[in-house]
C-alpha cells in the first residue's frame, strides 16, 4: 500500500516552542498525546531561541535539522552542535533542551522497532528504485518534484509531500533536481 499526503493535507499544531506538522503515525488513528503509537514521523518550526523537548520516556528519536543551527543538550551533560541533514539519536526520556531557531524532521519510534533515516539528493536523469517487502518507507520532498511509481500507481509529490509505503516496492524519477529523506522502518 502506498498512500500520499500533500502538504495541504498535513496537520500542524501548536507546542511551547513553536509550531509541529504530523507527517505520519502508526498505527493510522493513534494518538500522539495518548503515546499509543508505535512510530511518528513530524517537522517542526523551533521559534523560541530556548527550547525544552517534550519527555519522550518509553521512546528513541531521530533529529534532523533542514535549516538554521541547533545546540541541543541532554540530561544537563551532553552538549552537541547540530547541523543540517545530520542525524541525532537520541533517548526520548532524555531531559533536553536546545538554543537556535531552526526547522527540523523527527522520527520518534518504540524501542522494538528500528528506525532509519537517509538523505537522497536526486538528479533529473535518475531513478531510483525501492526495493520494499517487509518494512515501511516513507519519503519526504524537501525541495523539487517527483514521481513515485510501480505497475499500480504513479503519484506527482512536490515540496514538503510526504509518502508511505508499507510492503510495496517503487521507482522516484526526478522531475527535476529534488532532495528528499527517507526513512525505513524494520519491526523487530
Amino acid at each position: 500500500m502506498i498512500k500520499l499526503t500533500k502538504h495541504n493535507q498535513q496537520i500542524t499544531s501548536n507546542w511551547s516552542g513553536g509550531t509541529t506538522t504530523q507527517l505520519f503515525i502508526y498505527p493510522e488513528g493513534a494518538d500522539f498525546t495518548a503515546r499509543d503509537f508505535l512510530f511518528r514521523i513530524s517537522t517542526a518550526r523551533v521559534q523560541t531561541e530556548t527550547s525544552t523537548f517534550t519527555d519522550l520516556t518509553g521512546f528513541k528519536r531521530i533529529l534532523m535539522l533542514l535549516n538554521g543551527n541547533l545546540t541541543i543538550m541532554h540530561n544537563q551533560t551532553i552538549t552537541k552542535h547540530l547541523n543540517p541533514f545530520a542525524p541525532h539519536f537520541f533517548d526520548g526520556g532524555w531531559q533536553t533542551s536546545a538554543q537556535g531557531l531552526v526547522t527540523d524532521f523527527n522520527v520518534i519510534y518504540n524501542p522494538n522497532i528500528e528506525a532509519l533515516i537517509e538523505v537522497i539528493n536526486a538528479d533529473i536523469n535518475q531513478q531510483i528504485s525501492i526495493n520494499n517487502t517487509s518494512k515501511i518507507i516513507c519519503i519526504y520532498v524537501i525541495s523539487g518534484d517527483v514521481s513515485i511509481e510501480n505497475n499500480k500507481i504513479q503519484l506527482d509529490c512536490s515540496e514538503k509531500d510526504f509518502v508511505s509505503a508499507e510492503q510495496a516496492s517503487f521507482i522516484i524519477k526526478p522531475k527535476a533536481t529534488s532532495t528528499l529523506i527517507k526513512v525505513t522502518v524494520h519491526f523487530l
